[in-house]
């Protein structure tokens, strides 16, 4: 089997099941978010590209792990053996990272993408590359502005992806819009654009709700989207341990910051208590890191 052949098997899986579940996944926003907002989440999601790709942590997990283990998970991935050796002979698993070639690295690293386009956009090739070049082991969302809008792009690492996570970076997606500020274009992506020192509180906010869509999903549709994650289990929430540190916050702004999310409104909060609190709570999850 041909390393495209490879990639092209795992591509159109996973294509598939995002595409079968689409009208699913918008429901399920639209339920969170509000009939008012339909239109927008549809065009948003629609608007969405995924791209698939392998990391180093993948590599030495399934080259040196994974055989291990003896309750069948190798099903899942066998057929991407040859593509793993493809990598580690030419170089492109534990390699160091540099100036000079983390482009080629973080190319060579993509399995596939929803997308053809993706490819034939040096802009986006270049962000893309970019991305990957510290070896993300986590998904993203990236934003890339093009023509006075934006392209929304979700990149999973095909083996460390759950759909918890995928919903995550989804909810990043869909809240994502390019907005003017004094005729400057400033792309706004959920909470996160007025305040960067606030950027980890407003990623735990985010976790929140896309857990609350996750959840209507779930009670919608059975099946899972994203079934190759093998090494969800061994990696930790990023975000799902400080949940309880906002519960009581969360709770009462939660209309407020679903608005904020969704549309255009800043998120302000005029009661002074509250403001402190919020100071204090960006604070200890900041130190948590």
């Amino acid at each position: 089997m041909s390393i495209d052949t490879i990639k092209n098997n795992l591509t159109s899986i996973i294509n598939k099941k995002i595409k079968n579940y689409s009208s699913i996944i918008i429901d399920s926003f639209v339920e969170f978010y509000g009939e008012k907002y339909r239109s927008i989440i549809s065009d948003r999601f629609n608007n969405i590209s995924y791209l698939y790709y392998i990391t180093d942590l993948d590599i030495f997990y399934i080259v040196k792990e994974l055989p291990k283990k003896t309750n069948g998970e190798y099903k899942n991935i066998i057929f991407t053996i040859p593509y793993i050796i493809y990598l580690v002979q030419n170089k492109f698993y534990n390699q160091k990272v540099t100036p000079h070639n983390f482009y080629k690295l973080g190319l060579n690293k993509i399995i596939g993408s929803s997308s053809n386009a993706l490819f034939s956009e040096s802009l986006i090739q270049y962000s893309i590359a970019l991305a990957l070049r510290n070896d993300n082991e986590n998904p993203y969302e990236i934003n890339i502005p093009m023509n006075n809008d934006i392209k929304r792009v979700i990149a999973l690492p095909i083996f460390a992806s759950d759909d918890k996570s995928f919903f995550h970076e989804l909810n990043h997606a869909i809240c994502s819009q390019m907005i003017f500020r004094n005729k400057k274009p400033i792309i706004k992506s959920g909470l996160e654009y007025e305040d960067k020192d606030k950027l980890y509180i407003y990623e735990i906010i985010n976790d929140k709700i896309s857990l609350e869509i996750y959840n209507i999903f779930k009670k919608k549709c059975h099946d899972r989207i994203l079934d190759f994650d093998i090494l969800n289990e061994e990696l930790t929430s990023v975000y799902g341990n400080y949940h309880y540190s906002i519960d009581s916050f969360y709770e009462h702004y939660k209309e407020k910051l679903k608005l904020s999310s969704i549309d255009d409104i800043p998120f302000q909060i005029v009661e002074k208590e509250a403001k402190q609190q919020f100071e204090d709570l960006s604070s200890i999850v900041e130190n948590k890191k």
